[in-house]
């Protein structure tokens, strides 16, 4: 079973993808905020796949991002930011930090679910 690490300080977001996410029979891993996010990692659970929000206290996804991309148990990984934030510099720091991928909210199920088949096939670009 494929695991998901699904980063994101709205809780009914989260709530709405780990359904999403487990009628497709993923296992769920949730984290509240950056600092939680770390240290699920650093329990050394390793994801198949990250979802992470960009917009986030204290530590923002895009930080986040950076600091999971130093970590060399994370290389194969993908990263997908998940974001209201679309504009043309979010996507480009999301990039520049380690992203591999974009799905804006509010987002559509089918699609959703979609593209995160697609990043779980094609792995780390």
């Amino acid at each position: 079973m494929k695991k998901i690490l699904v980063v994101d300080d709205e809780v009914d977001v989260v709530e709405v993808v780990e359904m999403l996410l487990e009628l497709e029979g993923y296992e769920v891993i949730k984290a509240y905020d950056g600092i939680e996010a770390l240290e699920v990692i650093e329990g050394k659970v390793i994801p198949d796949l990250i979802i992470l929000d960009i917009m986030m206290p204290e530590l923002d996804g895009v930080e986040v991002c950076k600091k999971f991309r130093q970590n060399k148990e994370l290389d194969s990984v993908p990263i997908v930011m998940f974001s209201a934030k679309i504009s043309a510099y979010d996507k480009k720091e999301s990039f520049s930090a380690g992203a591999d991928g974009f799905i804006s909210k509010p987002f559509n199920a089918r699609g959703f679910i979609s593209g995160i088949k697609t990043y779980l096939e094609l792995g780390r670009m």
